[in-house]
């Protein structure tokens, strides 16, 4: 289910999961924008429900996770969207209701979504959201992709490629609109609907291999579409070519063994020609195929199926390998999309009838794009003839690219009886003018052999190719190969000769168009051991075994070889063993051309090179005026290697006693090697800044941190407990109550928000792949997880804070409840000799009493002094309402980040509403002594002091203030410019 919801941009909602299989979301108002923290994804068995109608749901998922419709998603009489740059899927058990459904990969900023909540744009206009187009950014690279089934009004797709593998989509007499670089559309989908398309780089209409067969291998014509242009909500638009092409899709039966007949009528209609198969332009694998060769343990046909001679009840027996001869060349486009082809055994050899030429997947290829594709073997064999590999027999042209290779037990090329020349290879027996790039091999475990019987036999073994003429090959690694062996065949003779090497046997430009080649960043793993036996002419070398070079330009760049224990041969006559090279032949000063630059090469522990009576070196055989800059050779010196002695002056060596005194440096060396990264997914997505949503993120973590929060001391003590009993099992309405019982937050969508902002985050922070993120955009990406993940910590420190402080608080608060009946009790002495003054002044008004009359005067001193107590009572509490904010608020505010916490003011219940008391202007026009009144130092020094700080601090209007308790004596003779009425005034 989607996770770490939280509803923004002034939108609010709840969501709530009744159970762990289905989520209610329902917004407050028409419109709502929600960030899913944790992404969105909904799994087979769970359901989604958009509540209410006639609203409208904007969906950004954040991560590096695609968004998976593997469930329902119900938003019946609304409008949903979903963003996510890493890709949308539905696959063949999603189900989408809805009145609109778009789903896009292009990423949205902050002052969208905000006009989104709004309901208009910025410049006033109001949004329709029938038609509402988001923008379309034709730099990303998430791709949608639907196979299962959308019930809506209106449907909008929008990606880097946009792929209708099948399902349904559209209501009757509904619109969809397809836009991206690329789109595909199965013919067999069920549209119920108008199709508008905008592929700006042209679009694909494809079918299922299974119905393109059971049409006697017809594609048809069963959709229409619209070819139309796209103007987004940045008002760009984007024109959508005219130019389609014909796909045909594989893996679609639902299982991966059933998978294996559609790959039979792929291969048997390739091979055939049947229909117009040979016309089609992309074969596309939508599921992973097991070929059931397990390992050839049994019987064939009953245990195990043989890939070169693949039989199926109701269909008969074809060979699964695509184009075995020269005939049946394969000259189109696979795109594996990241699946699998696993469990293979090719028996090649041992057939009867219809031996091949060329084995492997693919036998034959000519200007043929093999890509994004891993073949697992399973430990099972590839047994030929004269061209043998992993992947194709004989690749020319055309490029392949993002593969992997695995676990084949070994590889075997056979011409005893078949001719002249033997080309065995890992990946590929030969290889002429391809682009090979992201490559792995992993695991050839008992190794790569080949054997010949004839004297006049050539044999090219390689761990990657037996042969290759020409081409560019980066970034490719070989990770474990056993062996690499040539076995000469013909009683005592030898055979002519052999060419072995860890990466090609043979490179021989001489006979190619294209006169160049290069191979950079390539890694040689623990290709252990290189030999061949009972040839005449042996060239071996740990990454090359010979070399034909005419003019032209040859690069070797960036090589490592690790872990090599030997190479030698055995019986054989003229020989040369190169722990790089075995031997190279330059035509037309092609050595000016040639280039060995960062070459970095370890031998293990006691391994050995060549013997005494043969040629050996690190270039056995070579120009000297070889081009080598920065060539490293580490080896063992109780080995049995022979001086390096072939450009000495350019080649570093490395002799170490124990290997672990120079492996480190060796590794060191090679760090900056380029190698292989595959991505098994349906596109390599890799986000941007604006796909970070800085703005967003921001917008959440300040929901958190800057909320008013004011805390109750009195109630401190039931908060931690209340907190401390929180569990998996608390509900949202109970983590709510307690927002707002204890933390001031009165608003009930105000509190759940806040619990949404710390959801989002605790999901944002664990769904990112960090190396899923652009590089222009680490910096970001690191910023807002570290802003994000001190939040979090934050929250748990301030509770932490609480608890850990909780005793010194409430000690503080119960002294305070003291202070405070004190000061209440003062409060009401003040007041009593107020009273009692003001009775005497009245008497005095009336000429009852003398003003100098000692009880009179008394009664003013009396006033004084019980605002002089007052006044140092409220000094008291409020040192305490002072020590709180300087200690315990202020560590919240500048250490946690709670800018606005605050706790409950205990000046607020005090409320100070007094005067300092004055003595009234007096008539003295009738003569005699003004009375004398005592002034204390409290008063001066410190009731002076501390209510004229407060009235500051609390905001009291002072004249105000004074003026309650402004006292005056009238008497007969002072009649006119009265200063009690002026000051009254």
């Amino acid at each position: 289910l989607p996770s770490g919801g939280k509803f923004t941009h002034g939108t609010s909602g709840s969501i709530n999961k009744p159970n762990d299989k289905t989520m209610n979301i329902i917004g407050n108002g028409k419109n709502s924008v929600i960030q899913w923290g944790g992404g969105f994804s909904i799994g087979q068995g769970e359901k989604v429900n958009f509540g209410g109608k006639d609203k409208n749901y904007l969906n950004i998922a954040h991560g590096t996770s695609k968004s998976m419709i593997e469930g329902i998603l119900n938003a019946s009489g609304n409008n949903v969207f979903l963003i996510n740059p890493n890709g949308v899927i539905i696959t063949k058990t999603g189900t989408i209701n809805a009145n609109r459904f778009v789903a896009s990969t292009s990423s949205m900023d902050s002052k969208s979504m905000q006009e989104f909540a709004d309901g208009k744009y910025t410049n006033g206009k109001v949004i329709d959201y029938t038609t509402f187009s988001p923008v379309f950014k034709p730099s990303k690279v998430g791709n949608v992709v639907n196979m299962g089934n959308i019930n809506a009004n209106d449907v909008l797709l929008i990606g880097n490629k946009v792929d209708v593998q099948g399902g349904k989509i559209g209501n009757a007499n509904s619109t969809t609109h397809l836009v991206g670089k690329n789109v595909y559309i199965d013919v067999d989908t069920k549209l119920n609907s108008t199709i508008n398309v905008t592929a700006t780089d042209g679009g694909y209409i494809q079918r299922q291999m299974i119905k393109f067969a059971e049409d006697k291998y017809n594609f048809g014509d069963n959709v229409k579409v619209n070819v139309v242009n796209y103007k987004d909500s940045n008002g760009k638009t984007h024109k959508g070519s005219s130019n389609f092409k014909k796909a045909l899709t594989i893996g679609n039966m639902g299982n991966e063994k059933d998978n294996a007949i559609e790959w039979w009528h792929f291969a048997k209609g390739w091979n055939e020609g049947l229909g117009v198969t040979r016309e089609i332009d992309e074969f596309r694998l939508v599921g992973d195929i097991d070929f059931s060769g397990n390992q050839g343990k049994g019987q064939e046909g009953k245990d195990w199926q043989n890939y070169a001679n693949y039989c199926i009840d109701g269909l008969g027996c074809t060979s699964m390998i695509v184009g075995f001869d020269r005939e049946k060349v394969f000259t189109k486009t696979f795109n594996g999309q990241g699946f699998t082809l696993k469990n293979i055994n090719i028996f090649a050899k041992d057939l009867d009838d219809n031996k091949p030429t060329y084995v492997g997947i693919f036998g034959y290829t000519n200007e043929a794009h093999i890509e994004n594709i891993i073949v697992d073997y399973d430990d099972g064999i590839v047994k030929g003839f004269l061209y043998v590999g992993g992947i194709v027999g004989f690749g020319r042209n055309g490029a392949f690219k993002n593969i992997i290779l695995k676990n084949i037990g070994y590889l075997h090329g056979d011409g005893s009886n078949r001719g002249d020349f033997v080309n065995v290879g890992g990946f590929a027996g030969v290889l002429s003018g391809v682009d090979a790039y992201n490559i792995q091999i992993e695991n050839i475990d008992k190794g790569i052999y080949g054997i010949s019987s004839s004297s006049h036999s050539t044999i090219n073994i390689g761990g990657f190719a037996g042969l290759i003429h020409s081409g560019n090959y980066n970034t490719i690694k070989l990770d474990y190969i056993g062996f690499i062996i040539a076995m000469g065949n013909w009683g005592s003779q030898r055979i002519n000769e052999a060419s072995l090497g860890g990466f090609v046997g043979f490179i021989n430009t001489s006979i190619s168009d294209k006169k160049s080649l290069v191979m950079e960043n390539i890694t040689l793993n623990k290709v252990r051991q290189i030999f061949s036996e009972n040839y005449t002419n042996t060239m071996i070398g740990g990454f090359l075994g010979k070399g034909n070079f005419v003019s032209g330009f040859y690069s070797f760049k960036n090589i490592a070889l690790n872990g090599m224990e030997s190479i030698g041969v055995v019986n054989d006559y003229r020989d040369f063993i190169g722990g790089f090279a075995g031997y190279l032949d330059f035509w037309n000063s092609a050595q000016n051309n040639t280039f060995f630059e960062n070459i970095f090469i370890y031998f293990e522990d006691r391994s050995w090179l060549g013997n005494e009576s043969t040629n050996s070196d690190l270039f056995a055989r070579s120009s000297d005026s070889l081009k080598i800059n920065n060539v490293y050779v580490y080896y063992d010196k109780n080995g049995k290697f022979a001086n390096f002695a072939t450009n000495l002056n350019k080649v570093i060596e490395k002799p170490y006693i124990s290997s672990d005194n120079l492996k480190q440096d060796f590794e060191l060396k090679i760090k900056d090697i380029k190698t292989p990264n595959f991505i098994k997914n349906h596109s390599d997505v890799s986000l941007e800044q604006d796909d970070l949503n800085k703005e967003v993120i921001t917008q959440i973590i300040e929901d958190i941190t800057q909320k008013g929060y004011v805390v109750d001391i009195a109630r401190l003590e039931k908060l931690l407990e209340d907190y401390n009993k929180f569990n998996e099992n608390t509900t949202e309405g109970d983590k709510i109550a307690f927002i707002q019982t204890y933390f001031n937050i009165k608003d009930e969508n105000e509190a759940r928000g806040i619990l949404q902002s710390l959801d989002f985050l605790s999901h944002y922070t664990e769904t990112f792949d960090e190396n899923k993120i652009s590089n222009e955009a680490k910096d970001l990406f690191i910023s807002l997880q570290n802003q994000s993940e001190t939040t979090l910590a934050n929250n748990k420190a301030l509770f932490s804070y609480l608890n850990n402080n909780k005793d010194k608080l409430i000690a503080e608060y119960n002294k305070y409840k003291e202070l405070e009946q004190i000061f209440k009790d003062k409060e009401q002495d003040y007041f009593k000799a107020q009273a009692e003054f003001n009775r005497l002044l009245d008497l005095v008004n009336k000429g009852e009493l003398k003003y100098n009359d000692p009880k009179f005067t008394q009664a003013f001193d009396n006033w004084l002094n019980a605002y002089n107590d007052y006044s140092n009572a409220y000094v008291d509490t409020k040192n305490i309402n002072d020590n709180i904010k300087s200690t315990y608020t202020k560590h919240i505010n500048e250490t946690l980040g709670y800018d606005n916490f605050n706790f409950n003011p205990f000046l607020l219940s005090l409320n100070p509403d007094v005067g300092k008391p004055e003595f009234p202007n007096i008539d003295n026009s009738q003569g005699g002594d003004l009375p004398d009144f005592e002034q204390t130092a409290s008063l001066n020094l410190i009731g002076d002091n501390a209510l004229d700080e407060e009235e500051k601090t609390e905001e009291v209007d002072e004249t105000s203030l004074m003026q309650k308790s402004k006292t005056c004596i009238v008497s007969d003779n002072f009649k006119t410019m009265n200063p009690c009425i002026v000051g009254g005034l």
